[in-house]
């Protein structure tokens, strides 16, 4: 039997619906989180919001579930309900007092205004929907949510050239690449994504095409975009190649367990989040998208080596150090790529702001 026979092996969970997972996740707050100090509701974050009762998840699906507390607490955590992953993140509640905060925010205004209630004791989070909801697809709101993410792109490229280390640069870049594909999720009035956030952008400008709304750059911004990380060059058989190595990395740290005190992301890379971490970009390579996968391979790349690189076993770290450097090579990426894709920055967050506006001045009034 091969690793890769073996992995795809590992783990056959059962089918969940939309919603048994919003039942779990109602059930999970109900049970640990209700009676914490300074709770005040909870809601259902992310795309299953616009899934049917009865649509099957993929089993790599997380459940986002988002915690509105008083004070200034924040924290995110993974747990695993009955097969299902859950993501938990604590929201300051004085972040959102006001409509305007919840509308002009790139990320958190679908989630406030369409998620789910999963405990809502006070009904705050109800009567906010019912205010939010007629103004939510006005066209002011939906390009001021584009700008942000427009804004929030240039921030991470930016910051991307200031990184101590190739790890903290490449992440600032990748995740630069995502807010470029939430600027148009949000002219679609879509929740912006992560691990799916390049196949999303291919559905956005494919769906601009199919209503023929016409933007300088829209034929070639794909293109463009994986150009900016080099995963345009990536061949299939490179990436199922580096995600089976990857998967060793995780192993080796899952089996450790995660440390005390350990940051979010480091924290979560444990058993329960494999089918989202490595399976998730399976998922996506077999679909025919092997270069969109690149962002979540070298997300939980970066994360993996960051973690091997405190821990004591020298062969595990010897070997994510040498998968870490052949993406890097794989990809072009060095501290001297930074300036000379800088040109391509700007015109690709041209492009993409301006499609946007296309279907902005198109689709709302």
């Amino acid at each position: 039997m091969t690793p890769r026979t073996r992995f795809r092996n590992a783990r056959k969970p059962m089918a969940v619906t939309t919603r048994d997972a919003v039942t779990l996740a109602r059930d999970w707050v109900t049970s640990e989180a209700r009676n914490k100090d300074g709770f005040m509701a909870a809601y259902l974050a992310g795309s299953l919001n616009r899934q049917d009762d009865m649509s099957v998840l993929r089993p790599s699906t997380d459940v986002d579930i988002h915690i509105l507390q008083e004070g200034s607490a924040q924290w995110e955590r993974m747990t695993v309900c009955k097969g299902v992953t859950l993501q938990v993140a604590l929201r300051e509640l004085s972040s959102y007092c006001t409509h305007e905060q919840i509308l002009a925010h790139p990320f958190e205004s679908y989630n406030l205004t369409f998620g789910k209630l999963l405990y809502d004791p006070y009904g705050f989070l109800g009567r906010f929907q019912v205010a939010l909801r007629p103004e939510w697809a006005r066209k002011s709101w939906v390009l001021t949510r584009c700008y942000a993410e427009l804004c929030l792109a240039k921030q991470r490229f930016s910051r991307a050239a200031l990184g101590t280390s190739l790890i903290q640069s490449s992440m600032a870049w990748i995740m630069g690449i995502q807010a470029l594909s939430g600027i148009l999720a949000n002219a679609w009035l879509r929740p912006p994504t992560y691990r799916r956030c390049l196949l999303m952008m291919h559905q956005d400008v494919a769906l601009a095409s199919q209503e023929e709304i016409f933007a300088q750059g829209r034929n070639d911004l794909i293109e463009m975009v994986l150009q900016l990380a080099g995963w345009n060059r990536m061949s299939r058989s490179q990436v199922i190649n580096l995600l089976e190595r990857v998967a060793r990395c995780f192993n080796n740290v899952a089996a450790a367990g995660a440390r005390p005190a350990s940051p979010p992301f480091q924290a979560m890379i444990c058993d329960g989040f494999r089918p989202m971490a490595i399976d998730g970009s399976r998922e996506m390579i077999d679909e025919g998208y092997h270069r969109e996968a690149m962002f979540w391979i070298h997300f939980i790349t970066s994360i993996l080596v960051e973690i091997l690189a405190t821990r004591e076993g020298v062969q595990e770290r010897v070997y994510a150090d040498q998968v870490w450097r052949d993406l890097l090579e794989s990809t072009g990426f060095s501290s001297s790529s930074l300036q000379a894709r800088s040109a391509l920055v700007t015109e690709v967050c041209e492009n993409t702001i301006r499609l946007a506006e296309a279907i902005c001045h198109r689709k709302y009034s």
